[in-house]
């Protein structure tokens, strides 16, 4: 793992932990962890339950940090009605499941006893409400790991780091990878030397406000 927030990239490259859909057509670099998820959100036309646990059966899961189940984008309901009869299914095959946490869920909607990780998605103003971090830190309470998706920054680096967050992903390396590379590095490397920004909460009546202030103030963004 570098540094203090493992970033998966959405671009295969040697050295790095990955992020993997079926349509990339790609497997893990050879010894490093990897997850998985379904791609539905971009093409759910070509999403298939079926042929999704098949493809993971071929990948060597032992290294399998977690697995997606399907989701739609900005849609909570319809994620949840995708999702909940996968979520059993990915966990037989010896895989953590991760839900997409997609616009409009609720604490009440999470089937916390089905899934190992929280997989913050959806649009930017979703992802950064007041609902979505409080479901963030329960997740954390609860004892369940926290993934941020499309981090290709340093300030969402440092706001899914503020969070909690154990890792992200990202495509950042897809374009300029021999320049992007160092740049990535010098992110994480900045992480692992900063005083972490919150790994603890503080002892108040409602701590998902302070954390969700600290995400938003702007020496973490800048």
């Amino acid at each position: 793992m570098i540094g203090p927030v493992r970033y998966l990239s959405g671009h295969v490259r040697e050295g790095w932990p990955a992020m993997l859909t079926p349509a990339m057509g790609q497997r893990p670099p050879a010894g490093e962890p990897f997850a998985t998820d379904t791609g539905s959100f971009a093409r759910p036309e070509d999403h298939d339950d079926d042929r999704y646990l098949e493809w993971l059966r071929e990948l060597p899961l032992e290294r399998c940090l977690f697995a997606t189940a399907p989701d739609r984008f900005n849609d909570g309901a319809a994620t949840l009605e995708l999702a909940l009869p996968m979520l059993p299914r990915i966990r037989e095959l010896g895989v953590p499941p991760a839900l997409v946490l997609q616009t409009g869920m609720t604490s009440r909607d999470i089937p916390w006893e089905w899934i190992d990780v929280l997989f913050v998605g959806g649009p930017d103003d979703w992802q950064h409400s007041e609902p979505a971090t409080e479901l963030i830190l329960e997740a954390r309470l609860r004892g369940k790991r926290v993934h941020v998706g499309r981090v290709n920054g340093l300030k969402r680096l440092r706001w899914a780091a503020s969070l909690g967050a154990e890792s992200v992903d990202g495509t950042f390396l897809r374009y300029g990878p021999d320049a992007n590379e160092p740049r990535l590095r010098r992110w994480i490397r900045e992480l692992e030397l900063a005083t972490p920004i919150v790994w603890t909460l503080p002892d108040t009546e409602e701590p998902w406000e302070f954390l969700y202030q600290l995400a938003e103030d702007p020496e973490v963004n800048d």
